[in-house]
């Protein structure tokens, strides 16, 4: 949640939804796991009908660069998208691999562009 710091518009602290954005109708919700009390560990988080919005992009693309984390998303194919070409999927996982160079080029993949 602190990447998105600048941007959280709102948050129940109750949930596991806070919505970022630059303002209320310029917002979208991220969901995360907060983990539990054995593994308090954030392991995921889903964005909610993603903005178009290049700061949320660039946030993004940090997250999968720091942390080489990859995201996901139902499609015909299942396509994981990865900063660096090093970064592994799970063995399990039958998606294709796709390395993105920026925030701009993760925003043309997630929309299919």
């Amino acid at each position: 949640m602190a990447a998105f710091a600048n941007y959280i518009v709102s948050h129940d602290p109750h949930g596991a939804v806070f919505k970022v954005g630059t303002t209320e109708s310029g917002s979208c919700d991220i969901g995360y796991d907060a983990g539990d009390d054995e593994d308090p560990v954030q392991s995921g988080f889903t964005v909610f009908r993603p903005l178009e919005a290049l700061w949320l992009w660039d946030v993004l693309y940090r997250l999968m660069l720091e942390y080489d984390i990859f995201m996901f998303w139902p499609d015909e194919e299942l396509t994981a998208a990865v900063a660096r070409p090093e970064v592994p999927l799970p063995a399990d996982m039958p998606a294709r691999k796709a390395v993105v160079g920026s925030p701009e080029d993760l925003r043309a993949l997630i929309a299919g562009g």
